[in-house]
C-alpha cells in the first residue's frame, strides 16, 4: 500500500509512505534559504515521504521519496514540494502539486477506462 487515508474533520489527509531509493540523489543549487527551510520544514517534508541526510559540508542527500501507483518521485517532486511547504509554512493540509497531479491523471484514467486502479491503492 503506497499511502494511507484518515479522514478527521471533513477533509482527506494524505500520508505517505517513504520508500529507499535505489541511488541516492545529491541535491545541488539549494540557497542559503533552501537549505534552512530543509531543517524548519523537515516533518512536513518527511510527512510527504521526503527522507535526506545532510553531508558534512553542508551537502544535501536525497535516500528516501515517496512511491504512489509505482510512481517513485524523484528529485524535481522534491525541490517543487521543499518550494511548496515552505510557501505554505510547514502546512500538510494542502497537498504538494505532484500528488494532486498523479492523482487527476489516475481519477481521469479510471473515469475514461473505467478501471478501478485509482481506488487498488486503498
Amino acid at each position: 500500500r503506497d499511502f494511507h487515508v484518515t479522514q478527521p474533520a471533513n477533509r482527506i489527509n494524505f500520508g505517505l509512505n517513504s520508500i529507499s531509493l535505489q541511488s541516492s540523489i545529491e541535491i545541488d543549487r539549494l540557497t542559503s534559504l533552501d537549505k534552512k527551510n530543509l531543517i524548519t520544514f523537515r516533518s512536513s517534508l518527511e510527512y510527504w515521504g521526503f527522507r535526506w541526510n545532510t553531508q558534512d559540508g553542508g551537502s544535501v542527500v536525497l535516500t528516501h521519496s515517496p512511491k504512489i501507483f509505482d510512481w517513485q518521485v524523484g528529485y524535481c517532486e522534491f525541490i517543487k514540494t521543499l518550494t511548496h511547504v515552505s510557501n505554505n509554512l510547514g502546512s500538510t493540509n494542502i497537498s504538494p502539486p505532484f500528488l494532486l497531479r498523479l492523482l487527476k491523471l489516475k481519477s481521469c484514467r479510471g473515469a475514461m477506462m473505467g478501471d478501478g486502479a485509482m481506488y487498488s491503492a486503498f
